[in-house]
């Protein structure tokens, strides 16, 4: 991993290398107005050879800005490879900086790094990163003579707490399982000296269906119980989230279809999600999704990304998003005129909930690269420049990002096609955040993310 400082000067003979790929290739918005890039000097972060972005989080710091957690992949996302390292960065006006030494004495080195959490101790206050989905598959899903079993992965949790200011590897105090994780998540049971965690072990590929959740108390890790209906969830589920939907102190599980509550002294099924008109069209996989307030009552609420069944649709093929809407006490409707006509291949791997344009509500960005791949098969278009607007009475706009600052970093940086991967980062100020994207180095090859400030002055161009 290295930095490389670009003067924008440079950016300018080189900004038709860009093309017309994320980022628009021009600076018009929809109002037809022009923006001129700010001039300074730009820096970018390069992730090591042989390697791309795959999953992220964001970590918050002192500051209240935060720092981009990614984790690399080899260029097919199912290859018996080599674990590849974590990339931590941070954004300010003048580019990106790569600030792993930083953290880490030692960056991690891992497998398959699909999950990961950041949180706060309730007891300790201390900040950790739960890389909850590290390990290699030793078999092939398409090799009959070695069938993908409880197991076959080998997986490990990896836990790291910060101390002195670097990230401490705690992995030892963990409980393990030996199974693929398919969404972790830390929850609050309205005791503040402990917190929960979620671990969807759901066994996709062989249909053994299993889920752990554990309390941490003073570093002691306590088996939650739970009501065992959770594991009847007939539709495959790969993420685990959570809200406090009714604003009591406790936060509830969404695990796919299900919403899974605390109450008396285990968990419990309270709701069933449905999004019938994804489902009937054969998007039954609940891939992904995130928890925030989308229509500004101060109630979260639910998006989920669906992704083929295998059956009428292809296997983890197309990203489609279901809205479910909390009513105030608690249950979520889903809402079918909330997100526009889009298409399966529209979003990313991620989603976040930011106000993109400074008018008080509250958007939706993609993040990451996109859904759309078959399992051995390499990732194809990253490209992930939609974003969704808030309109202000519960439904979206779909707009794609045309900034034409961005265009010009991204040409500084000798990347042959802009936006493949976005990252939404707060800055710590109301009145603006980072975007990095990122986009892979046309003679070296090697990925790269850069991006820019973007203000309530110099805000981002949306067509």
């Amino acid at each position: 991993m290295n930095v490389n400082n670009l003067l924008l000067a440079l950016s300018v003979a080189v900004i038709s290398a860009c093309g017309g790929g994320g980022g628009g290739g021009g600076g018009g918005s929809s109002s037809g107005t022009t923006q001129t890039p700010v001039a300074a000097n730009i820096s970018t972060a390069t992730m090591a050879a042989g390697v791309q972005p795959w999953f992220h989080t964001y970590m918050k710091i002192s500051d209240g800005s935060e720092i981009l957690v990614l984790t690399t992949m080899g260029p097919n996302a199912q290859a018996l490879s080599n674990p590849t390292p974590v990339l931590m960065a941070k954004a300010n006006s003048t580019g990106v900086m790569d600030v792993t030494d930083h953290y880490f004495t030692k960056a991690p080195n891992i497998y398959w790094g699909r999950n990961i959490v950041a949180f706060n101790d309730p007891k300790t206050d201390l900040q950790s990163l739960w890389f909850c989905n590290h390990g290699r598959e030793v078999g092939s899903y398409k090799d009959a003579a070695t069938p993908r079993i409880n197991g076959i992965w080998g997986e490990q949790d990896l836990l790291f707490t910060m101390q002195n200011g670097k990230f401490i590897d705690q992995t030892l105090s963990l409980p393990q399982s030996n199974d693929f994780t398919h969404g972790c998540a830390s929850a609050s049971i309205g005791d503040e000296n402990s917190l929960v965690f979620i671990k969807n072990t759901l066994g996709v590929f062989d249909g053994n269906p299993s889920m752990q959740i554990f309390k941490k108390i003073n570093n002691i890790f306590v088996n939650m119980p739970f009501d065992p209906s959770i594991l009847s969830n007939d539709m495959p589920t790969w993420w685990v989230g959570k809200g406090d939907f009714l604003k009591n102190g406790k936060d509830a599980i969404v695990f796919g279809q299900q919403v899974v509550s605390f109450i008396g002294n285990f968990y419990q099924v309270t709701q069933i999600l449905k999004a019938p008109a994804l489902e009937e069209q054969g998007y039954k996989n609940y891939q992904n999704g995130l928890v925030g307030d989308l229509n500004g009552d101060g109630y979260p609420d639910v998006i989920e990304i669906l992704s083929g069944d295998g059956i009428s649709k292809p296997f983890l093929s197309g990203a489609m998003l279901a809205v479910f809407i909390n009513d105030g006490h608690g249950r979520l409707q889903y809402s079918a005129s909330a997100i526009p006509t889009h298409q399966p291949t529209d979003f990313g791997l991620d989603l976040r909930i930011i106000d993109i344009n400074f008018d008080g509500k509250m958007d939706i960005v993609s993040s990451g690269p996109k859904y759309g791949y078959q399992l051995n098969e390499s990732i194809g278009d990253w490209s992930t420049t939609i974003v969704l607007v808030n309109n202000g009475d519960g439904t979206f706009s779909k707009k794609k990002i045309a900034d034409a600052e961005l265009n010009i970093r991204c040409a500084a940086a000798g990347i042959l096609v802009c936006g493949r991967g976005t990252y939404f980062m707060a800055s710590g100020d109301k009145n603006s955040y980072n975007l990095l994207m990122s986009g892979v180095n046309s003679s070296s090859g090697k990925w790269i993310l850069y991006g820019r400030s973007v203000t309530i002055n110099t805000p981002l161009v949306l067509d």
